[in-house]
């Protein structure tokens, strides 16, 4: 019985994969993940305060994976910064 269950977990790890959730602000604040995230962190849903933190590590380029890139029209014409993250 524990050979089984002990598959089960694994076999379930296996489907999770990555955790898609960054938790530096609940360890520099000791919040909880809700005051950024609405459901699961995996679901990149945010509140308010998870929105303009965000935004924060983006401008400050302190998230991982992103960076602000300048963005131009058909024309050429530059319209400001937007953020791409892989």
């Amino acid at each position: 019985m524990p050979v089984r269950l002990s598959l089960f977990a694994a076999f379930l790890l296996a489907l999770a994969g990555p955790a898609a959730a960054w938790p530096q602000f609940a360890n520099e604040t000791g919040a909880e993940c809700a005051f950024c995230h609405q459901g699961p962190p995996a679901n990149k849903v945010f509140t308010q305060q998870g929105q303009e933190y965000r935004q924060y590590l983006i401008n400050q380029g302190r998230l991982p994976g992103c960076k602000k890139i300048p963005a131009y029209d058909a024309n050429g014409n530059y319209l400001g910064e937007i953020e791409q993250c892989s």
